[in-house]
């Protein structure tokens, strides 16, 4: 007669040998459009890789290409823009239970588009920041003031040594502790010049009564951060 113990001993011992859900294996990556102070649309799960290693720049670009084609609709662009008070709308893609990282910022009605970097052969920009037109020098002043009700554009110039390999220049634009805009971009090789990097154009109402700081990376020895922090009464 067949004894139920043996049956469940006999199972015990099998179960090891099934393969493991290839599921639990998976990394799973999101993606967030942000204005500056809190979702406003989560698309959720935009991919899905065995690994965790090596596909933060895939899982980038296809949240930034999500959220595009998302703004491209008049209606869902609009409503955003209102919602953030015509802040820069950024898209942030994250793996897993990571923090979201920051991709392309898009702009609303006024807005410049999204920030982009000029190489510049030669030496001829200072090192500085400008407002609306004025040069701030680092570190900057602690208060810094604009006309009332005007755009603000904010431009980054840097100087750079010779150097041979590709290194990437990072610039990023805070409003308090929040992200506003992050571009990286590399150098072509055996460069030596300035870097100009234009900020996309904020509206007024999102400038004043807050703290802004620039903050800049360069992936090469020798090179001095910049690191500019000031409000905007």
């Amino acid at each position: 007669m067949f004894k139920p113990i043996v049956f469940c001993t006999l199972v015990a011992l099998l179960l090891p040998c099934f393969p493991i859900d290839a599921a639990h294996a998976k990394a799973h990556y999101y993606c967030k459009l942000w204005p500056i102070n809190s979702a406003y649309h989560n698309f959720g799960e935009v991919a899905t890789y065995g690994t965790q290693i090596g596909h933060a720049n895939a899982c980038q670009s296809t949240c930034n290409a999500t959220v595009n084609s998302w703004l491209g609709t008049a209606a869902n662009k609009n409503a955003a823009c209102a919602a953030s008070n015509n802040a820069n709308l950024v898209s942030y893609s994250a793996v897993g239970t990571g923090s979201y990282i920051p991709g392309n910022s898009n702009a609303c009605n006024g807005g410049t588009g999204g920030g982009h970097i000029s190489f510049i052969g030669n030496n001829a920009f200072p090192r500085n920041l400008v407002v609306n037109g004025t040069s701030l020098s680092p570190p900057g002043p602690s208060t810094f003031s604009v006309q009332p009700s005007v755009p603000v554009n904010f431009e980054l110039n840097d100087s750079l040594q010779w150097h041979a390999q590709k290194w990437t220049y990072t610039a990023t634009l805070y409003r308090g502790s929040q992200v506003v805009e992050s571009f990286s971009q590399k150098f072509p090789a055996f460069f030596k010049g300035c870097v100009q990097f234009h900020f996309s154009t904020q509206q007024a109402s999102f400038v004043h009564g807050n703290l802004w700081k620039v903050v800049t990376s360069y992936a090469t020895g020798g090179y001095s951060p910049i690191l500019m922090s000031f409000t905007i009464p």
